[in-house]
């Protein structure tokens, strides 16, 4: 039996979830989904022949919360006692989950293997976070048997503080179907709309971005941006978005509205100062839009230069302004772009070679 551990609440983490388990059934791979209850898309994880999903409890948002039912001890007991149930020959866990510890530890005595898929390095944080927060990722890294990566530069960066564990690397997925009705960019009377969409935080270049804008209208292009996304917002940063041409969505973007924004939208721009892959790109391939982004990290392997979309200097606000007045003034090559991403989200970036290679460890597990 093949157990996946999807402990994610809401947003990419959840999707990436739900593209996975849909790819498990569409290679024919009969397994299980251990899924949060408060999963919010935990209605489209259908029951089948090769799909059983059941829910256990978790905890609520805040720290009161993690640490009364952490503490408390019943929520993650039973949340092993359930994985435990299915006799699993691998656990494949989508994401970290503070209590994934917990089964990892008991992989040997009950005689199953674990894949851990790592999206963030926690022994160089992008961002600053809790010690133990960390300490428990890193715990989780050490105990797995398998660990799968997203991106090269991910697998690179976390192979110095691996021992014995096998490194696999395989694509990010497009979330395809996710918005069917989300179709290719069309600059709409030569205007066009950019998105920024995302949990707003340092490393993710926002200020960069406000700079190119003003530089690309300087120009004379006619262009707008949308910023959707919660997260600290500086006053200085606050200043430049009170520009014209800019819409703030200052907020948690639910799931019903992602698609909302993709639709008004021609090109994603991810001014990323550090990444390590991300699930915007997934969200913008699936929707057939091309994408800006910086040349940092693993985007360079989402992002195909001039394929399905431009990459820019990172930190390089004149650079990006360029790339905006590139696709202000070439169309057609936008379009192309776009019909590239779809395409290669399609084959390439689809989540299937993260379905096979699950398939291929649960027949050499334990």
């Amino acid at each position: 039996m093949l157990l996946q551990i999807s402990l994610q609440k809401r947003g990419a983490a959840a999707l990436d979830s739900l593209c996975f388990s849909d790819a498990l059934v569409k290679e024919g791979v009969s397994h299980a989904v251990l899924l949060s209850s408060a999963n919010s898309l935990r209605g489209r994880f259908s029951d089948g022949p090769l799909r059983t999903a059941v829910s256990v409890p978790t905890y609520g948002p805040g720290m009161a919360s993690f640490l009364f039912h952490t503490l408390a001890a019943f929520r993650p007991l039973a949340f092993l006692a359930r994985a435990l149930r299915f006799r699993p020959r691998l656990a494949y866990a989508t994401h970290f989950h503070p209590w994934l510890p917990l089964l990892f530890l008991a992989r040997r005595p009950f005689g199953f293997s674990v894949a851990y898929a790592v999206h963030e390095n926690p022994f160089d944080p992008k961002e600053r976070a809790s010690c133990f927060g960390l300490f428990l990722e890193r715990a989780c890294i050490r105990l797995a048997d398998h660990i799968v990566t997203h991106s090269s530069f991910m697998a690179d960066s976390l192979r110095p503080h691996l021992a014995s564990q096998d490194l696999h690397t395989v694509p990010l997925g497009a979330y395809l179907g996710f918005c069917p009705s989300v179709s290719s960019p069309e600059c709409p009377g030569g205007l066009l709309r950019l998105l920024f969409m995302g949990r707003i935080e340092d490393h993710k270049g926002l200020p960069v971005l406000l700079r190119a804008f003003r530089e690309a209208r300087s120009r004379g292009i006619s262009v707008t941006l949308t910023i959707a996304g919660d997260g600290p917002l500086l006053p200085m940063a606050m200043r430049d978005i009170d520009q014209p041409g800019i819409r703030l969505e200052h907020r948690w973007i639910g799931d019903d509205e992602v698609c909302r924004f993709l639709a008004d939208a021609d090109i994603v721009v991810l001014p990323y100062l550090r990444a390590t892959q991300s699930g915007v790109i997934s969200h913008a391939f699936a929707a057939g839009l091309p994408v800006i982004a910086s040349r940092t990290g693993g985007l360079p392997e989402q992002v195909i230069d001039r394929v399905t979309g431009l990459l820019v200097s990172p930190g390089d606000s004149a650079d990006l302004a360029s790339a905006i007045v590139f696709c202000a003034t070439h169309p057609d090559d936008v379009r192309s772009f776009g019909a590239n991403a779809r395409r290669l989200g399609e084959t390439s970036f689809s989540w299937l070679p993260a379905a096979r290679l699950a398939a291929a460890l649960q027949k050499i597990a334990a």
